[in-house]
């Protein structure tokens, strides 16, 4: 389908009426398997073992219906379900399960309704709906476990450290008031008869905290830097603590609400897991896989005979995330879908579009190494990852009696680094949203800290050498990313406000010395993407379109539109695109409005992804 605009601008705003055709890629779409395996197995009463899933209820509108639970036998291979009234799919709707000491199991649901789901599997299906535990009754349900005393804990995040304990014999949901009001994560939580101990942070250090049940009177034993965890877990002794950083070492048994120093564990406790059944771990025997693209569930007992059971799916077509090519291929394109996504190349002339695979990582940015091989980065932990389109996609397919791992040596594509923990110092972001090549072949990485801190930071890497760094970012508190760009041997960040003291500022970052080495503040909140041509760079920052010359750092122009401007791009024949209501001034006769957004260039053709499809862009 073929739909061609024409756009007049208004004399005495530009010089002449712009056209160009939309053209809507046929075939490139991106699905998502319904199915979600979970991770953990168990115990029926005959003695066989069981494994269980999740599969979305979708219509052919993209609606979501009640969930189903599926529950196979792995002795029988016998496959049941049941829809769960309550509760629905849709992005990240599940995030973790804790057993009980009577083998029952609780998840915390996530999207769209945040609510504890009871699950009994030992010979069938049976459910409950405990609804969301906190005494706001609206938090993330973000971290549970079994305490010393049967109790179930949880822990909320979500603008609130607030907790619950519910008792699996009385049925009673005790919820208590939230614990640290300058955190916003209770990380994990423990217990016993008399008092809870819980770890909270993620904005401004990590805390230990004890808290009577019965008063709710609280004490701070502990508290560190933000960049580290305590090892916080339930023993049938006593709940322990261990924790190792420059300032605090050791094991340390937590009773009576105090911290006591502990050389070793006592010799006869055992740690109390809600990770696997009351009295088992895990078997390394026994195995079990889902391979989305074939909607097989593979299992064995002994690693050596594995059966698989079909699991009927219901695909979600998802919207498309980020596209990507290679150079001197001009017969295909690359994209992944959203959400985790799986990977996709489109063949123009046969308009066909071939799943490759998929990671379990989200992409946000990638940048080509040659005609064959492409890094990938993105969320969680900045992770960067190669990919060679000339290799068999082994990641996450079953091979050799294994489900490959994007961390394994012989995974294609694979991990090869973390911004977020990697290197000396780390960059410490989550979320790479930017990746260039500098003048020296290194991979520059940008995007913002979370959770360890609240900065903008920047990382390289180095291929030659295989390291990876960043800058120190604590100076950087209180400012977000908004773009890089190259220019000369210098990598020019651009930054934005998040409403504190901090000012932005455009920063000259020297990969080599790993330092910022000159900065240009023109006085804005937010410097927006940056784009660089002839030593001039041209930004666009909410409704602010602006151009700087970077020999004198000094600024040519400015314009502040009436609307808001949401996308921008530099094409390879030196002219702007940007999307925006706004009619644009004059003077700006190398910027095309164009009605959608979300760029990408290959092979001199411009593309733009709209929501679940590609459009193709021929201006004229």
């Amino acid at each position: 389908m073929k739909k061609i605009l024409w756009i007049f601008l208004l004399a005495g705003f530009t010089s002449s009426a712009q056209s160009y055709t939309l053209d809507t890629l046929f075939n490139a779409t991106a699905y998502a398997n319904s199915f979600l395996l979970l991770p953990f197995t168990g115990t029926t009463n005959t003695g066989s073992k069981y494994i269980a899933g999740f599969n979305q209820q979708i219509d052919k509108y993209g609606n979501q219906h009640e969930l189903e639970i599926i529950r196979i036998d792995l002795t029988t291979g016998n496959v049941t379900n049941k829809k769960l009234t309550g509760f629905t799919g849709g992005k990240g709707y599940y995030w973790n399960y804790t057993f009980d000491k009577y083998g029952s199991l609780y998840l915390s649901m996530y999207y769209p309704t945040r609510k504890v789901l009871l699950l009994d599997l030992t010979d069938s299906i049976a459910y409950k709906d405990l609804g969301n535990p906190f005494i706001n009754a609206s938090s993330v349900i973000y971290s549970l476990s079994p305490g010393r005393d049967g109790h179930i804990y949880f822990g909320a995040s979500g603008g609130s450290t607030c907790w619950s304990e519910y008792d699996p014999v009385t049925k009673e949901m005790k919820k208590h008031p939230s614990v640290d009001a300058d955190d916003d994560y209770l990380l994990s939580i423990a217990g016993d008869d008399d008092y809870a101990y819980m770890q909270t942070g993620q904005r401004k250090s990590i805390n230990l905290w004890s808290v009577n049940k019965r008063t709710n009177e609280k004490k701070l034993l502990f508290s560190v830097s933000n960049k580290t965890r305590y090892n916080l877990s339930a023993y049938t002794d006593a709940v322990y603590v261990s924790i190792s950083t420059d300032t605090l070492k050791g094991l340390f048994k937590l009773s009576g609400g105090e911290a006591i120093k502990s050389n070793n564990y006592s010799a006869d406790s055992k740690i109390i897991s809600g990770l696997y059944e009351p009295g088992k771990s895990r078997d390394p025997k026994q195995v079990f896989y889902f391979n989305p693209l074939t909607s097989q569930v593979y299992f064995s007992m002994d690693k050596k005979k594995y059966d698989s059971v079909y699991i009927q799916n219901i695909p979600e077509q998802m919207s498309i995330r980020r596209m990507f090519s290679f150079p001197n291929d001009k017969d295909n394109i690359y994209y992944a879908g959203d959400y985790y996504g799986n990977y996709y190349r489109y063949n123009f002339k046969e308009q066909k579009a071939y799943l490759l695979g998929s990671t379990d990582y989200n992409i946000y940015s990638s940048i080509a190494l040659n005609d064959s091989m492409i890094y990938l980065s993105g969320y969680p932990s900045g992770y960067l990852m190669l990919w060679n389109k000339n290799q068999p996609w082994t990641t996450n397919k079953f091979i050799d009696g294994k489900m490959m791992n994007v961390r394994d040596p012989n995974a294609n594509p694979k991990i090869i680094h973390y911004w977020k923990s990697e290197g000396s110092p780390a960059a410490g972001f989550h979320h790479t949203y930017q990746m260039l090549k500098d003048s020296k072949g290194n991979i520059i990485g940008a995007g913002d800290v979370i959770r360890i801190g609240n900065a903008a930071s920047i990382g390289v890497y180095n291929a030659n050498t295989n390291k990876i760094y960043g800058i120190d970012y604590e100076p950087f508190t209180g400012l977000g990313f908004a773009g890089i760009a190259m220019w000369k041997d210098l990598v020019l960040y651009s930054m934005r406000s998040k409403g504190g003291t901090k000012k932005s500022k455009i920063y000259f970052y020297d990969p080599a010395l790993n330092k910022m080495v000159d900065s240009i503040d023109l006085g804005f909140n937010n410097y927006g993407k940056i784009l660089i041509q002839n030593n001039m760079l041209t930004g666009v920052a909410d409704n602010k379109i602006y151009r700087i010359s970077l020999p004198d750092k000094k600024l040519q122009w400015s314009y502040t539109l009436s609307n808001t401007i949401n996308g921008f791009f530099l094409l390879s024949n030196g002219r702007f695109v940007i999307n925006t209501v706004s009619v644009l001034p004059a003077a700006l006769k190398d910027f095309i409005s164009l009605p959608i957004n979300n760029y990408y260039e290959a092979n001199s053709v411009l593309y733009a992804i709209a929501g679940n499809h590609i459009i193709r862009i021929d201006i004229k």
